[in-house]
């Protein structure tokens, strides 16, 4: 409604009125009447129809005022939703509040309510021991509307990894269905598929060595060239590797110890400093299987003259606690740098794993 609309209801007609018949004498009202029918709505706690009384000054347009905009409350039906109001119970003719006018006989309209529908996906997964439906929740949406899991509830459940969404039947996920909506409440379940563990999923070069720079497990989807890349795990402690039989290739592991501060005690003598050379480190309370290494390159740069041995160790330099299944490995070393006086021969000590 205009701003000049409502002065002229405000200040230029003067407006009797009565929100609800149930608290009203309607003997000691004048004007004309304007009675809202509720069709089994609510209004302040009461079910009976609402009455408003209107005079106007000569010659003056006869407005009428939606009942809801004059007052706070608000007109009410569990489960619906009102659609507008009609001068007739068959609800063929809508009432316009901007321009339709009353007449002097006054006027009757009829609430129209259209049920509260609410479509929504539930996110959802099938419970391994229970073989029970949980549902970790919803996404409310428009009929015609796609998944997009936006709110990423999939990643919700503690100690697994949303593998991929499928449908009931078992088949991925279509992302290009669209929710039929309907004259009912319709839920559509998008499962998903876990796996064991809290892992990332790893399917190309820059997701591999994101994963291995945030020390986060990682699970592979398929073979990764990693085309000459550095790679820096590091000790590996209480990780997961899962490799799933892929391969990851063509990569280069650098060693570089300039100081002798970053010198390690010797396994065999604690008096002698050495350096440790391999892929994971250490590994203690970890597993790393089903992984093939390919055209691994070590390159060895090491200039403290107090260095006693270096070792190369493919895979890791120790284990603790921890399984190794399924790996294979194909390397190479390049010694870039020795310290003066170093015999290569006797204290360059390769492991083959």
């Amino acid at each position: 409604m205009t701003k000049r609309n409502i002065l002229s209801i405000i200040f230029a007609l003067i407006i009797l009125l009565s929100l609800s018949s149930c608290k009203t004498n309607n003997s000691e009202k004048s004007g004309i009447e304007v009675i809202y029918e509720l069709n089994g709505g609510i209004f302040q706690n009461c079910s009976l129809p609402i009455k408003q009384y209107y005079t106007y000054p000569e010659n003056s347009k006869r407005i009428i005022v939606d009942p809801e905009t004059l007052v706070s409350d608000v007109i009410q039906k569990a489960g619906y939703v009102l659609e507008g109001w009609y001068t007739d119970a068959e609800f063929t003719n809508k009432w316009d509040f901007e321009n339709d006018e009353i007449t002097p006989d006054g006027l009757t309209l009829y609430a129209k309510w259209e049920k509260d529908i609410k479509y929504t996906y539930n996110v959802c997964y099938i419970d391994e021991i229970t073989n029970e439906l949980v549902i970790i929740n919803s996404y409310e949406v428009e009929a015609g509307q796609k998944f997009e899991d936006y709110r990423k509830y999939a990643n919700k459940r503690s100690g697994y990894t949303a593998y991929r969404f499928y449908q009931e039947n078992g088949e991925d996920w279509d992302f290009n269905f669209e929710h039929p909506g309907g004259d009912t409440d319709v839920a559509v379940n998008v499962y998903v598929e876990y796996i064991p563990g809290e892992y990332a999923l790893v399917s190309t070069k820059e997701e591999f060595i994101k994963a291995v720079s945030k020390g986060e497990n990682i699970y592979l989807l398929n073979d990764i060239d990693l085309e000459y890349e550095e790679v820096e795990f590091g000790d590996f402690s209480k990780q997961l590797f899962e490799g799933n039989n892929f391969t990851v290739k063509n990569f280069k592991v650098v060693k570089n110890i300039e100081y002798p501060q970053h010198l390690t005690e010797d396994h065999t003598d604690s008096l002698k400093n050495s350096v440790y050379v391999s892929l994971f480190g250490n590994v203690e309370d970890s597993t790393i299987k089903n992984v093939n290494f390919e055209n691994m390159i070590f390159e060895i740069s090491v200039s403290p003259t107090r260095t006693y041995k270096i070792y190369v160790a493919p895979l890791a330099t120790s284990y603790k606690n921890s399984t190794i299944e399924n790996v294979t490995i194909d390397s190479t070393y390049s010694v870039i740098k020795l310290p003066n006086g170093f015999d290569e021969s006797v204290n360059l000590v390769i492991s083959i794993e």
